[in-house]
């Protein structure tokens, strides 16, 4: 996914196959945390280079529902969903490939086991991703089913017995289909064809599983092909907050007119306001004030849709490129093209940034710096999105998300306060009487 294009080729693939919820081995992309483009959300865990990575992309529907994730390592991701009547986890995997030795592998099982020890017992459990192992097309118990392909290898005892200790079903080895929809890799040259990437299911919802198979029709330039599961799954929305809107503040500054009708209102407030009132009422009442006055006095801060560097005409590319799969020199012709015009295309846009960029530097500073930190991807997310217990443990409950909240100290927010960087006499009289009054409670959170 570190190539030019690929994540917009990912998007096109995952809307004309209706997924909602697509697992993704080697994202090559470095840290961890998440990242919403039009209408997809990306959760993503990587290391320190451009070097394996991996990540779980929802479409905007699904998104509503995450409660949290949890970026155990390069190889493992663990995403959770509120769902009815039971919530889902969803863990992706990258296991390391023949290159490396068990140890590689060992590892690789063990934080498999820590994102499936943050699952509940409850949750509807779906383990997938790129696995490199082959389970063979013999059944195993209630594990693996009579419709795999080819012969088990070590690396697929491995992912058996794994499967077996967590009472999960490869729900893809379960499904009469053509040969074609069992494959999953294939070498280049097209001279051998593996079955090594699955979609596993606990099995007390096996049930739930309508379909699971291949699509080899899908294309995004790799040498995997997509496992595609289709289950009964509901899932709830979460309460989404209210979109905060952006004012124009600096007018304040440049605005004489604007500046004292500011002044005005928020004084006309204050002066409403019952000086008897206990502190905490007292300060609730007063921002509240503040904000009602800028609400009423400063425009709000149009926000422009951001302007991609994918043109229709690389999509388009991308789509004849599909069609061509069946031909290996067409198809190839058409990549090297894709290839040229994404580079040119991005570095086209790349230019026309700057330029703004250098247009606004003298002018607006803080949006500058926003669009330079927005450009070279300082901007998203970098979080887990998960928060720690006191022993280190990830938190994906809300109880225990706000019990550990409850832990935090005062005095620490007391010092970020402190901290604060501006000038108080840039702000109204009123404003800064208040800002002196507050300022003598130093006990006061």
């Amino acid at each position: 996914m570190f190539q030019k294009g690929k994540l917009e080729n990912i998007k096109k693939e995952m809307q004309r196959l209706q997924v909602n919820v697509l697992g993704l081995s080697e994202v090559r992309w470095m840290g961890a945390g998440s990242f919403t483009t039009d209408n997809f959300t990306l959760f993503y865990s990587g290391g320190n280079k451009h070097e394996r990575g991996v990540g779980i992309l929802l479409d905007k529907e699904t998104s509503k529902s995450v409660k949290g994730f949890s970026a155990v390592s390069d190889r493992v991701i663990l995403i959770k969903l509120h769902g009815k009547p039971f919530n889902v986890s969803i863990i992706q995997g990258y296991t390391p490939t023949a290159d490396y030795d068990e140890d590689a592998v060992t590892n690789f099982y063990e934080n498999i086991d820590k994102a499936y020890k943050q699952c509940k017992s409850d949750d509807i459990i779906y383990v997938m991703g790129d696995f490199n192992a082959k389970v063979g097309d013999k059944r195993i118990g209630n594990t693996v089913g009579p419709f795999g392909l080819g012969n088990k290898n070590d690396r697929g005892d491995n992912l058996v017995t794994w499967c077996q200790s967590h009472n999960l079903v490869i729900t893809n080895t379960w499904y009469k289909n053509h040969p074609r929809r069992l494959w999953t890799w294939r070498s280049p040259r097209d001279r051998t064809r593996n079955q090594i990437d699955y979609i596993m299911v606990s099995h007390q919802f096996r049930n739930s599983i309508i379909s699971s198979k291949a699509f080899p029709g899908a294309n995004c330039g790799s040498d995997h092909v997509p496992v595609i599961c289709e289950s009964k799954v509901k899932l709830k929305r979460l309460n989404q907050s209210k979109k905060n809107f952006k004012l124009q503040i600096l007018l304040l500054k440049e605005d004489t007119d604007i500046k004292q009708k500011y002044r005005i209102k928020v004084q006309n407030r204050f002066e409403a306001l019952d000086e008897t009132t206990k502190t905490e009422a007292l300060w609730e009442q007063m921002k509240s004030s503040i904000l009602a006055s800028a609400v009423e006095v400063l425009p709000k801060i149009q926000m422009n849709k951001k302007k991609k560097w994918m043109t229709d005409d690389i999509l388009l590319l991308m789509e004849q490129r599909r069609l061509k799969k069946s031909n290996p020199l067409e198809y190839k012709s058409i990549d090297k093209e894709i290839r040229i015009k994404c580079s040119e295309a991005k570095e086209k846009w790349l230019n026309e940034q700057c330029l703004d960029i250098e247009n606004k530097l003298s002018v607006n500073t803080k949006y500058a710096h926003k669009r330079i930190d927005e450009i070279t991807g300082k901007s998203r997310c970098t979080s887990s999105g998960c928060i720690k217990s006191k022993s280190g443990t990830i938190l994906m409950e809300k109880h225990d998300i706000l019990n550990r909240w409850s832990e935090g100290k005062p005095e620490s927010r007391q010092q970020e306060f402190r901290n604060l960087n501006f000038d108080i006499a840039d702000f109204p009289v009123e404003i800064q009487k208040f800002s002196k009054l507050y300022r003598n409670f130093d006990n006061v959170v």
